[in-house]
């Protein structure tokens, strides 16, 4: 099965999945939903949020600033997570 990567501005997204708040304290796994190909992970916190892998934290991920957002197009069983100490973070999956 092929697979063809776009940029957002230029992907046909189907529907929204789903939303929802997450709080971070310390390192948390983001659940994707299955047929998710997008996430859009907003930062609606006062501080940072670190955005990597299993071992993210604050001096390894991907610095999140305060309003900021990042958009990830991906495989399924991509695994997402966050680092941050009791911050929030918006997340909404797109098909």
């Amino acid at each position: 099965m092929s697979y063809e990567y776009r940029p957002l501005h230029q992907e046909t997204l189907r529907r929204i999945i789903r939303t929802r708040a997450i709080t971070v304290n310390g390192r948390v796994q983001i659940d994707l939903d299955p047929e998710a190909r997008w996430a859009i992970i907003q930062n609606v916190s006062d501080a940072e949020v670190y955005i990597g892998n299993s071992t993210v934290n604050n001096t390894n991920g991907f610095k999140l600033s305060p309003g900021d957002s990042i958009a990830f197009n991906f495989l399924p069983g991509f695994e997402i997570y966050a680092y941050a100490n009791n911050k929030e973070i918006r997340v909404m999956e797109v098909e």
